[in-house]
C-alpha cells in the first residue's frame, strides 16, 4: 500500500488538488505530511465550490457554508492558481453590505490564473448587468490586478425572458459592459443559452444586433451559443483570432424564427478560408433541442466532433440514423440521444427490429466514436453489438432502466458481464437513471450538457 507519507509535497499536493475543499478539510489532520501540504501551495492550487457534493453538505444551512468557503479563500486564496466558482443568487446583490465570494477572490488571490465563473441557470442577465459592485468591479479588479494573466470563463448565462426588450437588450447590454470594462481581452469561454420565448416576442431581426456584439470577442478559445446569433463571418472573425471549440446549440426558437443552417453558415465557406494551423484542430458540437428535427436539418460538416440530441418529440428513424452516419460518422467522437428525467418517454428509435442493424452500421461508420450517451430505450443485443464493433469507445453510459433485455441475454448478471467483457473491464458498473447522474461522464465535456435542464 502506497504511504502518502513518504511522497514529495509537489507530488502529494497534486494528488489532493482532485479532492473538493470539504474533503480537503476532513483529511486536514489525518497525517502531519498532509496536513503541512495542506498548509501550503502545493494543496490548493485548485478551488471549487460546487455544492453538487451531496454527500458533504448534509448538515448546515446555506449561509453557513458560503461562510465557511469565504474563510477558505480569505485563508488559502494566495494559494490558488485556477478557481472555479459556481455563484448563487446571493452574490448578485449590488446593495448587500457582505462581501460575496468572487469579491473575496478578486482581493485575495494574487496568483490567479484563470477563473471560471459558473451563473445560476434561473439568474438572467438582464439582471446580472445591473450588478456592477457584486459582479463586473470584481472581475475587472481581478483583470488588471494580474495584468492580463488571468483567463475568464462565464458559463451557464441565461437571456431568456417573457418580455422581449428585456431579453435581448439585457444581453447586448451584459456583452458591451465586458467590452467596457474590458473584461474582453482575457475572456477564454462564453457560454450562453436562451430559454423559450412566446411566439409573437422572436423574429430574426432581433438576434442581429448579438450576432455584431460577438465580433468583439475575438480573443475567445471557446464559444457556447444558440446557433442563430452567428453566421459565416462570424465564425470566420472567431477563427482568425482565437477560436477552437464552437459550440451551437438548436432550439425551439431556431425553428420558430425560420433559421436554415445551410444559409446563414456556409461551411465549405469556413473550410476554404480556415487558417491552415486551424485546419485540423478546429471543433464543432452540435447540441439538438428541437421538437421537431428531420434528417434534412442536418448539414453537411467537416468540423463536427460531437451531436447531442435531447428530449426530440419525434422518432428516430432508420433513414435518420442513416443520413447522421453518412453526413458525419468520420468525423464524430462524441453522441448523445437524452430525455429529461419528466419527460423520459419522449424520443425514442422508431424501429426496435432495425436497432441492431443500424447501430453495427453506425459503430462501424463512426470509426473515430470515442463516447456513447443513451437515456432512451434500447435492446440488449443491439447494445452489445455496437459495443462490440466499436473501434475507439471508451466511455459508454446507458442506464439500466432503459435496457430492453432480450430472453437470450437473460438473466441481467449474464448482460453485465458480456458487457463487461466487450469493454474490457472487470464489472459494467450500473447505473439508475436520475438527475444527478444523466450527464456525469467522466472524460466526456461537460459543455455538451450545461443547459437550462441542469
Amino acid at each position: 500500500m502506497l504511504d502518502l507519507d513518504t511522497l514529495p509535497d509537489h507530488v502529494l499536493g497534486h494528488i489532493l488538488s482532485f479532492l473538493h475543499w470539504k474533503e480537503k478539510e476532513t483529511l486536514a489532520s489525518a497525517s502531519t505530511q498532509i496536513t503541512k501540504v495542506l498548509q501550503s501551495s502545493f494543496g490548493w492550487q485548485h478551488f471549487e465550490n460546487t455544492r453538487q457534493c451531496s454527500s458533504l453538505f448534509k448538515h448546515g444551512p446555506f449561509n453557513q457554508i458560503n461562510d465557511h468557503e469565504k474563510t477558505i479563500v480569505i485563508t488559502f486564496g494566495k494559494y490558488f492558481q485556477n478557481c472555479k466558482l459556481w455563484l448563487h443568487l446571493e452574490d448578485f446583490q449590488d446593495d448587500s453590505d457582505k462581501t460575496n465570494i468572487l469579491q473575496l477572490v478578486a482581493h485575495h488571490c494574487g496568483q490567479l490564473k484563470s477563473l471560471c465563473i459558473v451563473h445560476p441557470y434561473y439568474l438572467a442577465v438582464s439582471h446580472i448587468s445591473h450588478c456592477y459592485k457584486a459582479y463586473f468591479e470584481p472581475i475587472q479588479k481581478l483583470v488588471f490586478k494580474r495584468k492580463g494573466k488571468c483567463s475568464i470563463s462565464l458559463k451557464r448565462l441565461f437571456y431568456g425572458s417573457k418580455s422581449r426588450d428585456q431579453t435581448f437588450s439585457g444581453l447586448e447590454r451584459y456583452l458591451g459592459l465586458l467590452v467596457e470594462h474590458f473584461i474582453y481581452p482575457v475572456l477564454l469561454c462564453l457560454d450562453v443559452f436562451v430559454g423559450d420565448m412566446p411566439l409573437s416576442t422572436t423574429s430574426a431581426s432581433d438576434f442581429f444586433r448579438q450576432q455584431l456584439s460577438l465580433t468583439y470577442f475575438c480573443y475567445l478559445d471557446t464559444l457556447k451559443c444558440p446557433i442563430h446569433l452567428i453566421n459565416t463571418d462570424i465564425v470566420l472573425c472567431l477563427l482568425k483570432a482565437n477560436l477552437l471549440h464552437l459550440y451551437l446549440v438548436n432550439n425551439s426558437i431556431t425553428r420558430r424564427i425560420n433559421f436554415i443552417e445551410k444559409v446563414h453558415l456556409s461551411w465549405s465557406k469556413i473550410n476554404v478560408n480556415i487558417p491552415k494551423e486551424k485546419m485540423y484542430r478546429f471543433q464543432v458540437h452540435y447540441i439538438f433541442q428541437n421538437r421537431f428535427l428531420h434528417q434534412s436539418h442536418l448539414c453537411q460538416n467537416p468540423f463536427v466532433k460531437s451531436i447531442v440530441f435531447s428530449n426530440l418529440s419525434n422518432a428516430i428513424s432508420t433513414p435518420f440514423i442513416h443520413h447522421l452516419i453518412d453526413n458525419y460518422g468520420k468525423f464524430l467522437n462524441t453522441m448523445a440521444f437524452y430525455n429529461s428525467l419528466w419527460e423520459e418517454n419522449l424520443m425514442h428509435f422508431s424501429n426496435l427490429n432495425k436497432l441492431n442493424n443500424n447501430l453495427i452500421k453506425l459503430s462501424r461508420k463512426c470509426t473515430a466514436l470515442k463516447a456513447f450517451l443513451c437515456s432512451v430505450p434500447i435492446t440488449s443485443s443491439a447494445l452489445l453489438n455496437f459495443v462490440a464493433q466499436s473501434k475507439s469507445l471508451v466511455h459508454i453510459r446507458v442506464y439500466a432502466d432503459v435496457i430492453i433485455l432480450l430472453s437470450k441475454d437473460k438473466p441481467f448478471r449474464e448482460f453485465k458481464d458480456k458487457l463487461s467483457g466487450l469493454l474490457g473491464r472487470e464489472d459494467w458498473l450500473v447505473h439508475r437513471y436520475n438527475s444527478s447522474n444523466i450527464f456525469d461522464i467522466p472524460g466526456v465535456d461537460s459543455l455538451l450538457f450545461t443547459t437550462c435542464d441542469r
